[in-house]
């Protein structure tokens, strides 16, 4: 469990709560943990996000009925951790208050983005719970693609589905009424957490001091230099000569974005592991191949970024 990222430091007098000694979790830790992954959810340090986890753990779970039930039982919903079945109720998720899931500059996930792949969301806690050391709240089911290789099926979610403004107004009403029962000391956080707001402060404003990569400012004769390293010349004389003007956009903006990262040393590593500063925006999935598989150095190498690195390294 040791690579497990969340930490409880933050939640006011944890172990004590949980009768825990030092360095232990309780179970329902884990399962917390689950539904921040799921949910896109790093921290919950105030009432608005803890507001915002309960209004999107609604949607997560709405084929598990859990809105329904919040009127019937006193827990949200059950889980296993270690073989063993476990529930977790409302005053878990009161006594996680504190709670950081993903040590993140950013406190959540933008809900635009959350909503617009919530079975994602939802995979990538089934992944990291199975890996990460027998912790689910939904089971994944396991198969085997055509290269051997394991893939996970929800089983509840089989599919992305739409987020309906109906089901969000549900889910908001959820989230109200379960903070209705939530008392004014169970807001306090642990003394540790103002040396984390001193460091999310500082982390946030690196990130708003970066440079903006902005294509116009690339000179067109740098960008047609850029084009011929990283294609071939026929390609590269189609691409600045005969695509649509909007082709030819959407092609710069992917490629060179990311030669361009390359360059100002905003991505590193090599193809087995790579990292990108703190803050950096790239859908890794536009660079996927044909077998939907993606390496983003593995694309630095093919299209020979690095070639391109003097043209673009003073363009900021």
């Amino acid at each position: 469990m040791d690579n497990l990222s969340f930490t409880t430091k933050y939640i006011n007098n944890y172990h004590i709560k949980y009768n825990l000694k030092e360095g232990e979790f309780a179970p329902q830790t884990y399962a917390m943990y689950w539904c921040m992954l799921a949910t896109g959810i790093n921290r919950i340090f105030t009432k608005e996000q803890l507001d915002e986890f309960l209004l999107r753990l609604a949607i997560t779970m709405e084929s598990l009925q859990l809105v329904e039930n919040w009127f019937g039982w006193d827990k949200f919903l059950t889980f296993t951790f270690n073989d063993q079945y476990y529930s977790l109720t409302v005053e878990d998720v009161f006594m996680h208050f504190g709670f950081e899931a993903v040590d993140s500059y950013q406190d959540e996930i933008q809900q635009d983005l959350y909503l617009n792949s919530v079975s994602g969301w939802i995979r990538r806690a089934q992944i990291v719970g199975h890996y990460g050391g027998g912790f689910q709240v939904i089971y994944p089911r396991k198969e085997f693609n055509y290269e051997g290789e394991d893939t996970f099926v929800i089983e509840k979610i089989t599919k992305e589905f739409a987020v309906t403004q109906e089901l969000k107004n549900k889910a908001s009403f959820f989230a109200d009424d379960v903070l209705k029962h939530m008392g004014r000391e169970q807001l306090l956080l642990s003394p540790n957490i103002n040396e984390k707001h001193i460091e999310l402060e500082k982390r946030n404003l690196d990130v708003a001091n970066l440079p903006v990569f902005d294509l116009e400012k690339i000179p067109v004769d740098l960008r047609n230099k850029c084009f011929y390293l990283m294609f071939d010349d026929k390609y590269a004389h189609y691409l600045i000569n005969e695509v649509p003007k909007e082709e030819h956009k959407q092609k710069a903006n992917k490629y060179l974005y990311l030669a361009w990262l390359f360059a100002h040393e905003l991505i590193w590593g090599d193809v087995y592991e790579y990292n990108f500063h703190e803050g950096v925006q790239i859908n890794e999935q536009d660079y996927a191949e044909e077998d939907e598989t993606f390496n983003i150095f593995q694309t630095i190498d093919d299209y020979n970024m690095e070639e391109c690195v003097p043209l673009l390294k003073g363009d900021s």
